[in-house]
């Protein structure tokens, strides 16, 4: 995803020197300086072999300090008789195709009962959000209904335990694995997952590259969006999806809206 960006990216030659600077400048940045995510590097000519240290180092500034251990009591039974207990790590807003996909994605997996989902809400309590086309948030709570758990970091601890006591509460849920939807898209999320909430983390969907998390063992991508080839720039083991990384829910969402298409304009139909 990166690489495609970088192939995109129209560049303002008048601020070149300035650009070819960034990159060593953030390498160098000390490590009480607040975090500033790898997203926000929105220009500069950096490589991949410096996105991959630079998020390393962030994540590092992320983690709380001890850094949290999952004790053995509170791992999950996993070889007695039950479901897989994951986690779905979300904050963001609701109306968005991305958040559509992946709710109707589970809308289709919460009939697998070999699967116990969780949807970890971040710092949405007394949030408002208009309702749209997709009505995302409604069907969220319908779905997951007690196992819909809010919760609230501290802001005023960004670089090391903003997610600390919030990671500490997940990890009560005995969760087998978080699945880290937002990633570097929001330091929020991060902060959580550097806390360890499970004994197994993945990333998924919501920042392409790699996280350069130690914490954050896995990455759910596509052999477009991270080729094998270049898999030493990724801190996580790769888990390819068989043809897209991107949970595609038009054709269960036409169903779910029934007569979908008669109620639209000819330019809605287009957008969606």
């Amino acid at each position: 995803g990166r690489r495609l960006e970088h192939m995109q990216r129209v560049c303002d030659w008048a601020e070149w020197d300035r650009y070819v600077d960034l990159e060593g400048i953030m390498m160098h940045r000390d490590s009480s300086e607040r975090v500033l995510t790898p997203f926000q590097l929105t220009k500069g000519p950096f490589s991949m072999d410096a996105l991959l240290l630079l998020s390393q180092a962030e994540a590092v500034k992320k983690q709380p300090t001890p850094v949290p251990q999952v004790e053995e009591e509170n791992l999950p039974a996993a070889l007695q008789p039950g479901p897989l207990r994951v986690g779905f790590l979300w904050i963001g807003t609701y109306e968005s195709e991305f958040a559509n996909n992946v709710i109707t994605v589970l809308e289709e997996l919460q009939k697998d009962a070999r699967i116990e989902t969780f949807w970890l809400a971040l710092n949405e309590e007394g949030s408002e959000e208009e309702p749209g086309l997709y009505d995302t948030r409604r069907r969220t709570s319908a779905l997951f209904g007690q196992r819909l758990v809010h919760y609230r970091t501290d802001p005023e601890r960004v670089n090391h335990q903003e997610g600390a006591g919030v990671a500490g509460a997940m990890r009560g849920l005995r969760l087998h694995t978080v699945v880290n939807l937002p990633g570097w898209l929001n330091e929020a999320s991060m902060s959580v997952s550097a806390g360890v909430p499970a004994v197994h983390q993945a990333s998924f969907k919501g920042y392409a590259g790699t996280l350069g998390a130690s914490f954050v063992q896995h990455l759910i991508t596509d052999h477009i969006s991270s080729p094998p080839e270049l898999s030493q720039l990724y801190s996580e083991k790769l888990v390819y999806m068989p043809k897209t990384y991107y949970p595609v829910a038009n054709a269960a969402t036409a169903r779910r809206l029934g007569s979908f298409g008669q109620g639209l304009g000819a330019g809605e139909r287009e957008k969606y």
